[in-house]
């Protein structure tokens, strides 16, 4: 939300969306099925990701009493401390932590609504990554579904499967 509502293009916005990125691959790549083994990695990246949006919105961000800023300040802060609290005790206990911590981040938003400020909202900029990740998530069910494309499936399965992703592309 933060480079929707406050980005300018600066060095500053784009250094830190390139940071969370890079932790967003080392997320993807150390994600295991099992979940206690993933728990360190997943939530470390999470730490780092919170403490770069919480750069972000501390040190670029307007520094008018105005803003809006200091309840996304507030909710990251909380989610941070309890990622950190969930990694510190471990995983038997932190898990229970760390889950609150992001129903935290994912719920406090709507509780605190009418802090926001919604004029400050880019909506076509929005509207246009929304539609872009629409986009690539298709491309990745395609290049998934490109497994069923052999001589070994019958082609009935291979063409209903390309057809409801193409109904599901075509219902946006």
């Amino acid at each position: 939300m933060y480079f929707n509502r406050y980005s300018q293009n600066r060095y500053f916005d784009i250094t830190g969306l390139l940071f969370n990125m890079f932790v967003m691959v080392y997320l993807a790549n150390n994600i295991n099925t099992e979940w206690w083994i993933t728990f360190q990695y997943f939530n470390l990246a999470m730490v780092a990701m919170l403490v770069d949006l919480i750069m972000q919105y501390w040190i670029g961000t307007p520094k008018d009493e105005e803003s809006d800023k200091k309840p996304f300040i507030l909710i990251l802060a909380i989610e941070l401390l309890l990622a950190i609290v969930g990694l510190l005790v471990g995983y038997q206990i932190g898990i229970y932590i760390v889950i609150v911590g992001y129903i935290c981040g994912f719920l406090l938003p709507l509780l605190m609504y009418d802090k926001f400020q919604a004029g400050q909202v880019n909506f076509p900029h929005l509207v246009e990554r929304v539609g872009l990740i629409v986009i690539i998530a298709f491309g990745e069910a395609i290049v998934n579904l490109a497994s069923y494309f052999n001589s070994e499936t019958p082609i009935t399965y291979a063409v209903l499967l390309f057809v409801s992703l193409c109904s599901m592309f075509a219902a946006m």
